[in-house]
């Protein structure tokens, strides 16, 4: 490892010796050296940001702890978090946005962390990174899901595209819920047809309920694909 001396000494780390400072951040983390671990990343939070993306993106890259990059997501997540770097927990996730590295580590974050409850609703509604939390929330555990209903519900309401659908498909785990349901009920006739199958495909536990009958009848008389009018026309009884 580099002489950590010289690091205060620079206003920009060396490519090099800022690896050195994220490994050995990363390592007295492990250890259990918490307060070693997050003072070294106090001191260049921007910079530990790009080099934790880089080892998370390239499997390429030698990792100098034994973890899965996964794990190395989340620890890297944990410790930005403890000292208060959320714009350096947003970046992390705009640059390795779309790596299922950053899915698990940010699903382990999110179930193990219940204070960061607050930061993980403004991630779900945060345009630029809210998909990414979506799809960790979707490996989290129902539980896990439940707390964070009220966003999910704004999203699958006001998103469109992948982040609308895998709103619905967490709704669906708690169609029970009149509220979450009744999103479903009236997305029965939306003009996206994903959006369509997988509401009517969650209602299924609802057939023989009324408001579900009554919204599947209406839209039954516009479907146009052939696989989700099968579905609407057992919801409606018919």
């Amino acid at each position: 490892m580099a002489d950590e001396s010289k690091w205060r000494f620079r206003d920009a780390l060396h490519e090099d010796n800022a690896s050195d400072l994220f490994w050995s951040s990363v390592k007295s983390y492990i250890e259990g050296d918490e307060k070693s671990a997050l003072s070294k990343i106090k001191e260049n939070p921007s910079i530990i940001q790009s080099v934790a993306s880089k080892h998370i993106l390239d499997n390429r890259s030698m990792m100098f702890v034994q973890v899965t990059r996964g794990t190395l997501a989340n620890l890297v997540i944990e410790m930005f978090f403890k000292i208060e770097a959320i714009d350096c927990i947003k970046g992390l996730i705009r640059d390795t946005a779309g790596s299922l590295y950053l899915t698990i580590g940010l699903s382990k974050f999110i179930e193990e962390n219940k204070k960061a409850e607050a930061l993980v609703k403004q991630m779900i509604l945060d345009e630029s990174i809210g998909l990414e939390a979506m799809k960790a929330i979707r490996k989290s555990s129902s539980e896990t899901i439940s707390r964070f209903l009220d966003p999910i519900m704004e999203c699958a309401k006001n998103d469109i595209g992948e982040k609308q659908y895998i709103s619905l498909q967490l709704l669906a785990e708690h169609v029970s819920n009149k509220e979450a349901r009744k999103i479903m009920v009236d997305f029965l006739d939306d003009w996206d047809s994903e959006v369509r199958r997988i509401c009517a495909l969650s209602l299924a536990p609802f057939r023989k309920d009324k408001e579900v009958n009554e919204a599947a009848s209406r839209a039954l008389e516009v479907e146009t694909e052939e696989d989700i009018k099968l579905l609407l026309i057992k919801l409606a009884g018919e």
